[in-house]
């Protein structure tokens, strides 16, 4: 029963994306025929192709997206246990922030790393 429910999920998951898929495909062998181009052609991709810089636009894609990732992934591994958290709140003792907390009081810390850092963030007149 269970496969059956999943072989279900997936079809009415994925099948609508074929279409588009199929449209995407069309047009990216400049085969529209309400546009009066009927037959499939590589015209555009050897275009795209003899652009000059292409092959430094696309190590730059790679690499920045690849970058920002990574740092995203090491920041919250950061957040989430705790490293940054405790930097936070130790250099602004100064201004303790209360909670009513749970013996284990991680997560409250983390909650008020996020106070603190909001207070950090907003100018004081």
């Amino acid at each position: 029963m269970a496969r059956w429910l999943f072989a279900i999920t997936l079809a009415v998951c994925c099948l609508p994306l074929l279409p588009g898929l199929g449209g995407l495909l069309a047009s990216a062998f400049a085969y529209l025929p309400a546009l009066g181009l009927a037959e499939v052609s590589l015209s555009g991709w050897r275009e795209v192709i003899s652009w000059p810089g292409l092959s430094q636009s696309l190590w730059l894609t790679l690499v920045s997206g690849l970058a920002s990732s990574l740092l995203a992934v090491v920041l919250s591994f950061a957040i989430l246990s705790g490293h940054l958290a405790n930097a936070l709140l130790a250099a602004n003792r100064t201004q303790p922030t209360r909670f009513a907390c749970p013996p284990s009081r991680r997560l409250c810390d983390r909650a008020g790393v996020v106070i603190v850092s909001l207070r950090m963030a907003i100018p004081r007149t």
